[in-house]
C-alpha cells in the first residue's frame, strides 16, 4: 500500500506539497467503470471529486462491488466488508474511519483503532447481562466470515471478523435456505445470528470452562443482554430528557458530550458550524433509555479536522430539543 493508492497521483504535491494538489479522499473504480452495484441493483458511480471514505476504502475491501453480502459453506465470503458497511442503519455518519486510523494497521499489534464501541454506546458496557471476560466485538464482530479455515469445534468461527454489528435475538438463521447470501429482506434485515455472536464461545471447546449452550438457551439469555435487568446496582432510568453542557469546553483535542433519555427513543445528535452547517453525526438512532456519553474529536464525518472555532451540537428526540455551544481550540 502506497500513499497513492488512498490519496491519488501525487508528483505534484511532492514537488510542491500544498492541501489543493492532493486528494484526502480519492474514490476510484477498480470495477472496469460500472461503479458500485447496490443491493436494489442500482448503480453509484465513483465520484472523483467525492470524499466518501466507506467507498474508498471498499476499492480493496469489497468483492466485485457488488451488494447483496455473499456467503459459502456456512460462513461470509472474506472480502465483504464494503457490502456489510451497506447495513450501518442507525450509525449515519459513521465511516471506517471513524473507528479505523487508516495510517496504523489493527492486525498483529497494530494501534489502528482510535475509537471502540463503548465511546458512543456508553451505557451497554455497565448495562450487559453477561460475564465481564466478554467484550463488544465478541458479540457483535465475531468471527462469522471465513477465508480459509474454520477454527474450534462450534462451527460458528471463522477467521475473519464480521462488521454487521447488529443482531436478531431468534433461532433463525442469518442465511438464506441455498446458503449463498445473508438474508436481508422485509422478515430479517441484514444482521448476525445467534450462533455466530453466542454459540462460536459458548460451544468452541469442551475444556475451556464456558458452558455449551443451544439456540434455544442463546436466544433466552440474549433477549434482555442490554435491558434493564442490569447487573450493575447503580443503573438508574433517567427522569427526564436533558443534553448537558460538553466538557471540557474549550476543548482540544476531544470533547465529552454527555445525554440522558428518560425512555426509548429516537434521537438524533449533530455538530453544526457557525453558518449552520452540519459537519459531524455523533448519534442517529433508537436508543433505549438510559445515561449517554459521546466523544468528539473535532473531525467532521468525512474524517477531515476542522479548524478552530465556535461549533454547536443539538439533540433531538420526538419531544425534545437544545443545543449547546463548544469552543474548539487548535
Amino acid at each position: 500500500m502506497g500513499c497513492e493508492a488512498c490519496h491519488g497521483p501525487g508528483s505534484d504535491h511532492v514537488s510542491a506539497p500544498t492541501t489543493a494538489n492532493i486528494d484526502r479522499v480519492y474514490e476510484f473504480d477498480i470495477n472496469d467503470g460500472n461503479g458500485l452495484i447496490l443491493a436494489d441493483g442500482s448503480s453509484d458511480h465513483v465520484d472523483p471529486n467525492g470524499d466518501r471514505v466507506n467507498n474508498l476504502c471498499g476499492t480493496c475491501h469489497n468483492r466485485g462491488f457488488n451488494a447483496p453480502i455473499e456467503a459459502k459453506s456456512g460462513y461470509i465470503k472474506h472480502h465483504e466488508v464494503w457490502e456489510e458497511s451497506l447495513t450501518w442503519d442507525g450509525h449515519a455518519g459513521m465511516s471506517c474511519s471513524t473507528c479505523h486510523d487508516p495510517h496504523k494497521r489493527v492486525i498483529w499489534g497494530g494501534e489502528g483503532i482510535k475509537m471502540d464501541c463503548t465511546t458512543c454506546h456508553t451505557n451497554h458496557e455497565a448495562n450487559t447481562n453477561h460475564a465481564a471476560s466478554a467484550s463488544c466485538t465478541d458479540c457483535h464482530m465475531p468471527y462469522a466470515g471465513k477465508s480459509a479455515v474454520a477454527r474450534g469445534e462450534s462451527g460458528y468461527k471463522g477467521d475473519i471478523h464480521s462488521h454487521l454489528f447488529k443482531i436478531t435475538v431468534n433461532e433463525e438463521s442469518m442465511f438464506t435456505e441455498d446458503g449463498t447470501l445473508v438474508r436481508d429482506d422485509e422478515t430479517r434485515s441484514a444482521s448476525l445470528d445467534l450462533g455466530f455472536a453466542c454459540l462460536g464461545c459458548h460451544n468452541d471447546a469442551a475444556d475451556d470452562a464456558i458452558p455449551d449452550k443451544t439456540l434455544a438457551e442463546a436466544v433466552a439469555s440474549a433477549a434482555n443482554m442490554h435491558g434493564t435487568n442490569s447487573t450493575d446496582p447503580n443503573n438508574t432510568v433517567p427522569a427526564e430528557f436533558h443534553l448537558a453542557q460538553n466538557y471540557p469546553n474549550p476543548f482540544n483535542p476531544t470533547t465529552t458530550i454527555d445525554f440522558s433519555l428518560k425512555k426509548e427513543s429516537e434521537v438524533r445528535v449533530v455538530v453544526y458550524d457557525l453558518i449552520g452547517k452540519q459537519i459531524a453525526t455523533l448519534a442517529n438512532s433508537t436508543m433505549g433509555a438510559g445515561n449517554y456519553q459521546l466523544r468528539w474529536n473535532g473531525t467532521t464525518d468525512n474524517g477531515r479536522s476542522v479548524p478552530a472555532g465556535v461549533y454547536f451540537t443539538e439533540m433531538r428526540t420526538p419531544e425534545y430539543h437544545k443545543t449547546i455551544k463548544m469552543v474548539y481550540l487548535k
